[in-house]
């Protein structure tokens, strides 16, 4: 890909462990490049995601059918979970959910806490892992950098990174944070938002 003329490589932080994410720093620093110049690496920072994090075996939803959405660790029955950093306050009865890119949609008839919510299926489909859930149009209560995305940030800037890409900027002093993380490791870095 160097000699094609690659200029930049994405490092994708949403996949991988510490090991692996490291052996691609690795890998890229040690390209022998004849022009003695290695391309840069942009380390794309997973960011909030909402994700299932837990689902009953084989679970399905028909249409109408009643489900609950929680953040909280445990399930019992008929309950889907997502990602715990997410905060359910601004989200109103009527608003719809969308599951892995929208082919599964949900709409909240009931607010239960601020961390469950009950839903009615609009569109069935068999609920999987690790796919994401979306609320369009609301801006949910999530960190700009979650836990592994601060640590994903202090790898690249020790391993060379050149770039940061961050996702899911809502606000010009959501980069403080990662300022804040650069300045704290002596390194500022171009941040594409």
């Amino acid at each position: 890909m160097v000699d094609s003329g690659v200029n930049v490589f994405r490092l994708n932080m949403s996949h991988g462990d510490t090991v692996s994410k490291q052996n691609l720093y690795n890998l890229v620093k040690s390209l022998d490049v004849s022009q003695g110049k290695r391309p840069a690496i942009l380390t794309d920072l997973a960011g909030p995601k909402i994700r299932i994090t837990n689902v009953p075996n084989n679970f399905s939803l028909s249409k109408g059918q009643s489900i609950i959405i929680t953040n909280e660790k445990d399930i019992e029955g008929d309950q889907i979970n997502v990602t715990e950093h997410i905060g359910f306050t601004k989200v109103s009865t009527g608003a719809k959910i969308l599951i892995n890119d929208g082919r599964i949609q949900l709409e909240v008839v009931e607010i239960i806490s601020e961390h469950s919510l009950k839903c009615k299926t609009l569109i069935g489909g068999k609920v999987e892992l690790r796919k994401g859930v979306n609320f369009p149009g609301i801006t949910l209560d999530v960190p700009t950098l979650t836990t592994d995305d601060k640590k994903d940030l202090i790898m690249a800037l020790e391993s060379g990174a050149d770039w940061i890409a961050l996702s899911f900027v809502r606000r010009a002093n959501d980069l403080d944070h990662v300022y804040k993380i650069m300045d704290t490791h002596g390194k500022r870095l171009p941040v594409m938002a």
